[in-house]
């Protein structure tokens, strides 16, 4: 047998390993004890471990010269139709070894059911994975926070900073190694904040807030003269009327960087005291 015919998995090897063609002997490098079970999901075959990670063999009954023997460390050579039978491992949820074995049941997708925008900014999500599910929540800026849902499959996931508008999805993986297609929902952007102030020496009226960061804000001055400008990097905006400003309602509205908007009014109200 060649170097090439053998997969070493190392002890600390979780999550996805790629079985290739033709190969005729896996190693895998811990005792049988760390196995919780085994399942058969499609042509992968997903041991479950005690620590509650799990390894998934990609392409493993999909071998067209048969299933390459398993062996666990002090515990021989084995053939995947007689690990059920090992103690301490469970029935896997296969036939004996066949190729033909059938799948499991297809674990229904994580779902996406409320985002809350916190007063600080950041955000929480929450939905119903399969209970006890590991749920990845990857937010509009990137950050992803892993969670485990409850013994009903509800978890929640909050941001450690605040986020844009954008996209946010959720995966899981079920305790016996199933996975499930991603949930995906947007984050709508909201008003920027507006601050009409006190007018200037002039009469004309400066008017500031935060909206995201590059957005394009549009203010509507009293006068229903409307400016035009663009947050910072920061999001700070600023707008000043052309001519001076009689009393009245000020509205803001913003545009993300990413297209999104215009977003409903932000309002504040402005007195002149120039006079």
């Amino acid at each position: 047998m060649t170097e090439e015919e053998i997969l070493r998995i190392p002890h600390d090897a979780t999550g996805n390993i790629v079985v290739a063609e033709q190969i005729d002997f896996i190693e895998l490098c811990m005792d049988l004890s760390e196995v919780k079970t085994g399942v058969r999901e499609g042509d992968d075959l997903v041991l479950v471990l005690e620590s509650g990670e799990f390894i998934r063999l990609v392409g493993y009954f999909a071998q067209v010269d048969g299933l390459p023997p398993i062996n666990f460390e002090d515990c021989g050579a084995l053939a995947i139709g007689n690990i059920g039978l090992i103690s301490g491992l469970g029935l896997l949820a296969l036939l004996a070894g066949g190729s033909d074995a059938a799948p499991l049941e297809e674990l229904p997708p994580v779902t996406l059911a409320y985002q809350l925008v916190n007063d600080d900014g950041t955000l929480t999500v929450g939905g119903v994975a399969a209970p006890n599910a590991t749920v990845t929540v990857t937010f509009p800026n990137g950050e992803k926070v892993v969670v485990t849902a409850d013994s009903n499959g509800n978890y929640e996931a909050t941001s450690t900073t605040p986020q844009p508008s954008g996209e946010v999805t959720a995966s899981q993986v079920a305790p016996d190694g199933r996975t499930s297609a991603p949930a995906e929902d947007i984050l709508e952007p909201s008003p920027p904040t507006i601050v009409a102030g006190e007018g200037n020496d002039d009469g004309t009226l400066t008017v500031t807030g935060v909206a995201e960061p590059g957005a394009t804000v549009t203010v509507t001055m009293p006068s229903g003269e409307t400016v035009v400008v663009k947050a910072d990097r920061n999001g700070n905006y600023e707008a000043t009327s052309s001519g001076p400003e009689p009393d009245g309602e000020v509205t803001a509205t913003q545009v993300t960087a990413a297209g999104r908007g215009p977003t409903a009014a932000a309002k504040d109200t402005y007195t002149d005291t120039t006079l």
